[in-house]
């Protein structure tokens, strides 16, 4: 099993809707045989909010520019290019949605959720906005993990304790969130 230590942001420079197909194509066309899957990223924000999956999250990404950080992390890439552009309402709903997952999944603190331009080696402008300020002053993180701690606390309060088990998972997941996150 592979260790997720940081969450990468990316966009994915070009304006436009549904850009998955393109973006596949692109990739494998790049890359050849390194992305038998599809596209490099794990997940793609469409303009209209919709989440398209690409790699699995137990895969390794080929997005970084740098293979210690493909090795360790989760790639986000939205559509649009965002040195022309602002993400929509509806991009940055779902990214915080996708952040408060992945991190919970895989334990990332926010420190380690960081842009592509912090860790490629060659300099880039991807992903064109500073993604977590959006995040974190429009609301939509706060807005994010609170319902992801409301839906864990209900299921928590539902779980009988004779499943200890995934009462203590969740127990110790909405203290991650809320210690990280806060």
């Amino acid at each position: 099993m592979r260790i997720v230590t940081s969450l990468i942001y990316h966009h994915t420079g070009i304006s436009g809707e549904n850009q998955a197909k393109g973006i596949i194509n692109y990739h494998k066309e790049k890359w050849l045989t390194m992305v038998p899957r599809g596209m490099a990223y794990h997940k793609l924000i469409e303009t209209n909010g919709r989440i398209v999956k690409g790699r699995p999250e137990w895969s390794i990404g080929y997005h970084a520019g740098n293979w210690d950080v493909n090795a360790v992390s989760v790639a986000i890439a939205l559509s649009g290019d965002f040195t022309k552009e602002d993400p929509t309402d509806k991009q940055l709903k779902a990214l915080a949605r996708e952040t408060i997952d992945i991190c919970t999944r895989n334990r990332i603190r926010w420190e380690d959720v960081l842009h592509h331009w912090d860790v490629r080696k060659k300099p880039t402008a991807c992903p064109g906005k500073d993604l977590k300020y959006l995040l974190t002053s429009t609301g939509k993180l706060d807005k994010a993990l609170e319902n992801k701690i409301f839906v864990m606390k209900k299921v928590l309060s539902r779980t009988s304790r004779l499943r200890m088990l995934r009462y203590f998972t969740l127990k110790r997941k909405i203290s991650f969130l809320e210690t990280q996150f806060k």
